[in-house]
């Protein structure tokens, strides 16, 4: 998938994120982010065999689960300013990471109660 279709299926379906209804947890240290805190959040938030990825809006892709933990590793952090999001197909569970190296996950059916 390309990046300006995933960007314009994040625009159109991806939520707002209200940092203070989330509890976030540091996925990043001073040698970059570390996989398997990554990989646990996803675990748990996420958990889709192919997932939509986006850094920003030229920057995106639909891949399998291990190819979009490599996409998150090398991309997240980079300070291009918002979150690195990460959502299912289906967008019914969601995961994003800021700049500042700290990361968040939440389902759909979750968000209203």
């Amino acid at each position: 998938m390309n990046p300006r279709r995933v960007h314009r299926l994040m625009r159109e379906h991806f939520p707002a994120v209200d940092a203070v209804r989330h509890d976030w947890i540091n996925v990043a240290d001073r040698h970059g982010v570390r996989r398997e805190v990554v990989a646990q959040m996803l675990n748990t938030w996420v958990d889709a065999p192919w997932l939509l990825v986006q850094a920003h809006r030229k920057l995106g892709d639909y891949l399998p689960r291990d190819a979009a933990i490599d996409f998150i590793c090398t991309h997240a952090g980079k300070g291009w300013g918002g979150y690195l999001r990460i959502t299912d197909r289906a967008f019914t569970a969601f995961m994003v990471i800021g700049t500042n190296g700290v990361a968040a996950g939440w389902r759909k059916d979750l968000l209203d109660g």
